[in-house]
């Protein structure tokens, strides 16, 4: 679940606009609109943590989160998949937001909140368990979660497993 990477940023900083601007911009340049600006809390940092995957496990969030604080981690991205198997989608959800991790939508955060258009194909296609699983998860989000998955930036594309991003999201 953690990568750290110790590092100073520089003027140079290929990485700026997204310190600068307090998100992660897609194709189109635009920025995540739902992240806050908050240059001056990060720069300069350290130390970054890297979260995937968490699919709804509160608790294993919360211990890397501890860990990585304890190992002098200030920034946090999350690379997706936030929701989808475990029992605390919401908890989650807010749990990043709250700490404001620079994120990115998973294929199952996007699954999640595509299930009522997809319901008849998962029912056919999924494990009963993981059409389950999303269902469960897409009914007990509250609106306020969906809306930020809803609003997160997507870098992978599954039918495009080319991207330089393809295995991090997916």
């Amino acid at each position: 679940y953690l990568a750290a990477l110790k590092r100073t940023p520089t003027a140079n900083d290929p990485l700026t606009g997204i310190w600068k601007y307090g998100g992660i911009a897609n194709s189109d340049s635009k920025v995540n609109a739902h992240q806050e600006i908050f240059e001056n809390q990060i720069t300069p940092f350290h130390c970054i943590a890297l979260v995937s995957d968490i699919h709804g496990n509160l608790p294993a969030l919360q211990s890397v989160y501890e860990h990585a604080t304890q190992q002098g981690a200030q920034l946090f991205f999350n690379a997706g998949d936030t929701v989808g198997y475990g029992p605390f989608p919401n908890e989650c959800v807010d749990f990043i937001r709250d700490r404001k991790f620079f994120s990115v939508i998973g294929d199952y955060d996007q699954k999640v909140l595509a299930f009522p258009q997809h319901a008849r194909r998962y029912q056919q296609k999924k494990h009963v368990l993981k059409n389950l699983a999303f269902q469960w998860a897409y009914k007990n989000l509250t609106p306020t979660n969906h809306r930020f998955l809803s609003h997160l930036v997507s870098f992978s594309n599954s039918k495009n497993k080319s991207s330089p991003l393809y295995g991090i999201t997916n």
